[in-house]
């Protein structure tokens, strides 16, 4: 696991817009939530629909960032549109 994380770091860094939100989730679900919508924010403004699923849930609940409810709705219906349930 922390040898993939460190494939996905490398990766993301280079503004690989999959691997940020990968790198992210991971992240995420590890707990460490500051540093996973870090890399979920720029992925989610890269048309990455599972980064804009769990950035715009988190801007829904102000879960890390400040609630935007308005940013929320946008990026859960992009999410949407692109086919994620």
């Amino acid at each position: 696991l922390g040898r993939a994380q460190g494939f996905y770091q490398r990766a993301a860094e280079k503004g690989h817009a999959e691997a940020q939100a990968s790198l992210g989730l991971l992240l995420f679900q590890n707990g460490n939530r500051t540093a996973a919508l870090r890399w979920l924010k720029p992925a989610a403004e890269s048309d990455e629909p599972r980064a804009q699923l769990i950035y715009g849930t988190a801007l829904f609940n102000g879960d890390g960032v400040p609630p935007d409810l308005v940013r929320a709705y946008a990026l859960v219906s992009r999410a949407a549109a692109q086919g994620l349930e």
